[in-house]
């Protein structure tokens, strides 16, 4: 527990701490020793300034509200640079349920990070009676600006007599046409008010919690073309780490438009999706650019790490990929409504030592654990070993092929004598308390401070 001594200090330090107009440059964090697979290079804002937001309020520019500086708003789209962005403990004063204090920001619009360089890190530690902190991104929509289509399949958002949408900019959070950016220790949710006229399966009008994408310019046909994209405007370098994501509106995460000039180098690690009907799509662009010879020059771009993460309750997409190199380890699936893993075309995918648990009694649905109905599409290999399986899910690892051991890249965890845990061999309730263990949220410190005390 964090003494009360402690916290009154911490709380003089963040008096100190710096705004717009003063500097405190971050030169290291813990943080980083977080980072694995193909993102583990991602810095961020390492070297860059280090801003606190002390302000929960949003604006709307595009409605001619003014900026509010202190704000997230104001530090992700106003200022320019590297910067690691932290939150001051005086806007933490909500209490949860599950005994955590929350800082909520209630934002008009999606954010937007078209300038890389950029940590935003929720760590913060707890409270002086020793309750987690935790920082909460969240929009809400009414069902009264949106209307069911396709027979419930999905929603679109309404129109006004100027044929003007209701609602602009939906989703949380995107990073557009740049690299090097740093999503850790946040909570996403979106909620919604009201009541759609019947049941709609994919919300899709509520948008991505997370969006990554790249937009293309256009040639002189006025056609979009990748390939005129600049290898200096392209994402890149994406870490998404230790997050929480909630009652999904469209993805979760959707890592979609891959640059023709530049590899995409990217983890997505110890992240918690919840109730979900579609977690994480990636890639998506060789269907898009299925009858354009310009789709080739997209293909092969991505490197993508999923690892450690747990799934719960969600539907599909866990993730659903194509056009790239991706490697899968240590997630926890439990409850899911169809397809897990989903491999499509265009993809080198390793899939291994997850976990695999339904709750359906009494047979009756046979969930996909990983999809094998694509493994005729264009230049799809996968190669699946060592996960476990429960429940009603499938053992799928008989219908991918197997690579050489020495061609095969194994992650077992280390118990504590730093032997390898083997999860295959092991009884289901010690899987399943070695993986939560993995895939656990735990509040931590932030060490950023510590240039300041000095």
């Amino acid at each position: 527990m964090v003494s009360k001594l402690f916290h009154a200090l911490l709380v003089a330090l963040i008096a100190t701490l710096p705004t717009a107009g003063q500097s405190v440059t971050v030169t290291s964090s813990n943080l980083l020793n977080q980072r694995e697979g193909f993102g583990r290079d991602t810095f961020g804002g390492l070297n860059g300034t280090l801003y606190v937001v002390s302000d929960k309020r949003d604006y709307d520019t595009t409605k001619n509200e003014p900026v509010i500086p202190n704000t997230l708003r104001y530090v992700l789209e106003e200022i320019e640079g590297p910067r690691w962005i932290v939150f001051s403990p005086s806007l933490f004063n909500q209490s949860l349920t599950d005994g955590r204090i929350i800082a909520r920001f209630n934002l008009k619009r999606r954010l937007r990070i078209t300038d890389g360089d950029v940590t935003i890190d929720g760590r913060a530690g707890q409270d002086s009676q020793g309750r987690p902190r935790v920082v909460a991104l969240t929009r809400q929509y009414n069902w009264s600006n949106h209307v069911v289509t396709e027979n419930g399949q999905s929603c679109d958002v309404k129109k006004n007599a100027n044929g003007e949408p209701l609602e602009h900019d939906s989703g949380i959070l995107e990073i557009a046409n740049t690299s090097n950016v740093i999503i850790s220790h946040l909570i996403f949710r979106q909620y919604r008010s009201g009541s759609p006229s019947q049941p709609v399966l994919y919300q899709s009008c509520f948008g991505d919690q997370i969006s990554v994408f790249n937009n293309y310019p256009k040639d002189e046909n006025d056609k979009e073309n990748p390939t005129l994209l600049s290898h200096l405007n392209s994402y890149d370098a994406i870490w998404i780490n230790r997050s929480q994501f909630y009652i999904c509106g469209d993805e979760c995460i959707g890592i979609t438009r891959p640059s023709a000039n530049r590899n995409a180098y990217i983890s997505i690690t110890g992240n918690e999706f919840y109730q979900s009907s579609k977690s994480i799509l990636i890639g998506a662009n060789s269907l898009y650019w299925i009858n354009n010879a310009n789709h080739f020059d997209t293909d092969w771009r991505l490197y993508i790490t999923v690892s450690g993460n747990h799934f719960y309750r969600g539907h599909l997409r866990m993730p659903r990929f194509n056009s790239g190199y991706f490697h899968f380890y240590n997630n926890l699936f439990e409850a899911w409504g169809d397809r897990a893993i989903d491999p499509r075309e265009f993809t080198r995918s390793f899939i291994e030592q997850n976990l695999f648990r339904t709750w359906l009694s009494g047979g009756g649905i046979e969930y996909q654990s990983i999809d094998t109905d694509f493994q005729n599409d264009d230049d799809e290999f996968a190669w699946a070993d060592r996960n476990h399986y429960n429940g009603t899910a499938v053992n799928r690892d008989a219908d991918f092929p197997n690579v050489p051991t020495s061609n095969y890249p194994y992650y077992y965890d280390e118990d504590a004598l730093g032997e390898m845990i083997d999860f295959y061999s092991l009884s289901w309730s010690v899987a399943r308390s070695t993986f939560s263990q993995i895939t656990g949220w735990v509040s931590e410190p932030n060490d950023v401070y510590a240039p300041l005390s000095s």
